[in-house]
C-alpha cells in the first residue's frame, strides 16, 4: 500500500502507508492498523520469534547476531506477507463495491464449499511465522 495513498482516506489508512522509512519490525507491526486485521496476528509473530532469539542467547545457543536475522525476517514477513495483507482489508472497507471481483473473497467463497481448499487457506497464516531456533549453535559435547 506505500505510494497508494489517497489525501481522501481517513488517517488511520494514511499511516499504514508510511512505513518505508521505519526503524524496527516491531514499529512496523505497530504501524499494521487494527482496520487492515493483521496487527495483533503480527504481533504475536514477532513477539514469539523475539522470545526465541532472546532465549537462544540466553542460553548460549545463540549469539546476538540472531537479533540481526530476526530483524531481516520480521521486516520481510512484514512486506510480503502482513501489509499485503492488511492493505488488501483496507481497501476492501475503502471500496466495498468492488469486493465481488476481489480474489481474496472469491477464495473465501470457494472455502466455504471446499474443505481441503479451506484448509490449505488456514495454512496459509503460518506464513506470518518464522523459527528461528533453526539459527541455534550446537551445544559443546551434544549437551
Amino acid at each position: 500500500m506505500v505510494g497508494s495513498c489517497s489525501p481522501q482516506m481517513p488517517r488511520i489508512f494514511v499511516i499504514h502507508c508510511k512505513s518505508e522509512n521505519t526503524a524496527s519490525s516491531t514499529v512496523l507491526a505497530k504501524l499494521t492498523p487494527s482496520g487492515g486485521g493483521m496487527g495483533l496476528t503480527g504481533g504475536f509473530a514477532d513477539v514469539g520469534g523475539l522470545y526465541d532469539c532472546l532465549y537462544g542467547i540466553y542460553a548460549g545457543r545463540a549469539d546476538v547476531s540472531i537479533l540481526d536475522k530476526y530483524d531481516e525476517v520480521r521486516r520481510e514477513k512484514y512486506h510480503t506477507v502482513i501489509d499485503p495483507i492488511s492493505s488488501g482489508n483496507l481497501r476492501r472497507l475503502w471500496d466495498p463495491k468492488a469486493i465481488e471481483q476481489d480474489e481474496f473473497i472469491k477464495m473465501v467463497k470457494r472455502a466455504e464449499t471446499d474443505k481441503d481448499f479451506a484448509r490449505e487457506m488456514q495454512g496459509g497464516m503460518r506464513a506470518v511465522m518464522h523459527d528461528f531456533t533453526q539459527y541455534y549453535e550446537a551445544l559443546p559435547n551434544g549437551a
